[in-house]
């Protein structure tokens, strides 16, 4: 079984990934978890303990067969078997944002973060748009969202909200996951 802590330890997920996504969910926005079998999308079920209220949430083995594409604006972690130093690791290789859809029917995405190969390290490369969409669907003022993602952004909070204690099941969520 696998926690949060031990995600980023293994540099599966980096601590700005998981304060951006804890805040996503608690926000109760969609993610999707895409990846070839094997990749580790059943590692990133301990997301789900940082959420306040079960999220939707689903896991693929491709991006052409997502099941939850449909539903407004899904944040896309993808995650992939990768070498570094000579060995397979896991890492999130993209966290996006969908910000519709072109007119070919292909998805609009903004890349919030991305594996740096060079650094081994997954990299926020564009602000995300979705905290303004919280902020008004929820009455939220942006900059309270905006501190609330620095604060979570802090090592020290990920270790004691108790990521490092709630330990994950390998087992599916719901039969729809696939």
């Amino acid at each position: 079984m696998v926690t949060l802590v031990d995600l980023v330890k293994m540099g599966t997920l980096s601590v700005n990934a998981v304060a951006y996504l804890w805040l996503m969910l608690n926000y109760r926005r969609n993610v999707v978890i895409v990846g070839p079998t094997g990749a580790g999308k059943s590692l990133l079920n301990a997301l789900l303990y940082m959420a306040r209220r079960r999220p939707r949430f689903s896991r693929s083995r491709m991006l052409g067969k997502l099941t939850d594409a449909h539903r407004p604006s899904p944040r896309v972690c993808r995650i992939m078997r990768v070498m570094v130093e000579e060995r397979v690791v896991r890492r999130v290789a993209e966290i996006a944002e969908n910000m519709g859809v072109f007119r070919d029917g292909r998805p609009r995405l903004l890349y919030v973060f991305r594996w740096n190969p060079e650094r081994d390290a997954l990299e926020q490369v564009e602000e995300s748009r979705h905290l303004e969409t919280i902020s008004r669907a929820q009455f939220v003022p942006l900059e309270r969202l905006r501190e609330e993602y620095q604060r979570r952004r802090r090592p020290s909070l990920l270790w004691r909200s108790g990521a490092s204690h709630r330990r994950t099941s390998w087992r599916r969520t719901s039969p729809a996951t696939t």
